[in-house]
C-alpha cells in the first residue's frame, strides 16, 4: 500500500511541478489565451485541490509510519 502511495505522490509532485505555468509567452496574446484557459477549465481551483490532496496524503503517510514505530518500540 505504500508503494501505491508512493507512487500517488510522485505523480502529483509531477503535476504541481511541470503543469502549472503562471506565465506562458512574453506576449500579451498567449497570456490572454493562457488566462482564458485557466478560467475556463478552473485550473487554480484544480491545482489547489491537487496540492491539498498531496499535503493530506503526506500527513497522512507520516502519521501511519509514526504509529508503526511507536508499536514497534513497544
Amino acid at each position: 500500500m505504500l508503494r501505491e502511495i508512493e507512487s500517488i505522490r510522485r505523480r502529483m509532485a509531477v503535476f504541481s511541478s511541470s503543469c502549472y505555468f503562471l506565465e506562458i509567452s512574453p506576449q500579451v496574446q498567449g497570456q490572454e489565451l493562457y488566462s482564458l484557459l485557466r478560467k475556463r477549465l478552473s485550473l487554480d481551483s484544480l491545482y489547489e485541490g491537487v496540492i491539498d490532496d498531496k499535503a493530506l496524503l503526506g500527513n497522512w503517510v507520516m502519521a501511519r509510519e509514526e504509529q508503526r514505530s511507536a508499536k514497534r518500540w513497544r
